[in-house]
């Protein structure tokens, strides 16, 4: 048997076709079943923020589309499917539509940020982007055009956040005060991901324009990207594992359509840079503010660079895998909902690269 060996960053020469740790179908399951029991009120079919917290505050539209996403990607492990749990979650999202227009939205609708009958809230247009994901991982799953439909209308949606101030970009939320990575880079990969499907260059073009304005303004000298700009120019230097999760995404999906070499040696860029700088001493960073859940956005990127570049994709892999091992127990008991989501998220997308398409490479 040939195996290829890989040398990290850290100095550790691994075997291509291991991984130090994979989540089992039971401890998914398991995650699985304690939110269900543990967050989910079934009379409203709605979820719930923080687990036995008195409260009854029910999830913001933000833990709510990462859950969502953490239940697409168990289905797409090779663990039995279940597209009623989809659905259900569809039926879910539409608490928080709220179809009011204002006067910076004339024609299109959004998801508030709360639920809408109990008060909803404001309308950013990155929860909606990473809903629109969401629908559209939901349509490759099921085929179901409703996903396909609502995917499309939240891109009218989010057209509608843009102008020419700071020469273009979209704000983070309506009559917002500033344009983030965060509300730029889903945006992109939204528009790429509705153009690999329609072939409409309309989408296309939107993505090319909001990935030039994102790298000429957010994206720091030493490839990382930066958490926004205010209007009045200034630039919050913060930098956050998903902004840079998103974009590598972003560049795989500009590879994977043009195939100019150029984005996936970005994508590259961005990922080894990612983990000098985040996981410096092996450790991703995570707080107590639910910010767990940016690093699976981060391994999307990884997973995605993995896909078109399983020799340099892997050594992401497996540092994020390495970290996970160490740290996955601790989060079980986890009482947000955000963390949850985050937690099965991860655990279904390494428990699929290592059984669906770890390979050995010769």
């Amino acid at each position: 048997m040939s195996f290829l060996i890989i040398t990290l960053l850290f100095g550790l020469t691994i075997l291509a076709q291991e991984l130090p740790w994979t989540p089992s179908a039971t401890l998914i399951q398991q995650i699985y079943n304690n939110i269900e029991s543990q967050f989910y009120d079934k009379n409203t079919n709605l979820y719930y923020s923080s687990a036995n917290n008195g409260q009854n505050m029910y999830s913001y539209l933000c833990a709510t589309s990462a859950l969502f996403q953490a239940f697409e990607e168990m289905q797409n492990c090779s663990l039995p499917r279940n597209n009623f749990l989809l659905e259900k979650m569809f039926e879910t999202i539409q608490h928080y539509y709220d179809g009011v227009e204002n006067t910076s939205n004339v024609n299109y609708g959004g998801y508030d940020s709360y639920v809408v009958k109990f008060g909803g809230g404001q309308r950013y247009y990155d929860d909606n982007e990473w809903t629109a994901l969401d629908m559209l991982d939901a349509y490759k799953i099921t085929n179901n055009s409703e996903f396909l439909k609502t995917a499309e209308k939240i891109f009218n949606f989010v057209q509608n956040g843009q102008d020419d101030k700071l020469g273009g970009g979209i704000y983070w939320a309506e009559n917002g005060n500033s344009k983030n990575t965060c509300s730029n880079g889903p945006a992109i990969v939204l528009a790429l991901k509705l153009y690999k499907i329609t072939h409409k260059d309309m989408y296309f073009n939107f993505a090319k324009k909001i990935y030039a304005w994102t790298n000429k303004n957010l994206l720091s000298p030493e490839n990382l990207y930066w958490d926004h700009i205010d209007i009045d120019g200034h630039v919050n230097k913060a930098e956050f594992t998903y902004n840079t999760g998103i974009m590598i995404q972003a560049n795989v999906l500009f590879y994977e359509i043009t195939n100019d070499v150029n984005y996936l040696n970005e994508a590259k860029k961005l990922a080894e840079e990612s983990l000098k700088h985040f996981a410096s001493n092996g450790n991703f960073p995570y707080w107590d503010d639910g910010s767990f859940w940016f690093n699976a956005v981060l391994l999307r990127g990884y997973q995605n660079l993995y896909r078109v570049d399983k020799s340099d994709g892997y050594i992401y892999i497996y540092t994020f895998d390495d970290w996970m091992s160490r740290v996955y127990k601790s989060l079980l008991d986890a009482k947000s909902l955000l963390y949850q989501s985050g937690l099965l998220e991860i655990c279904s997308r390494l428990y699929m690269i290592e059984h669906l398409y770890i390979q050995v490479l010769l």
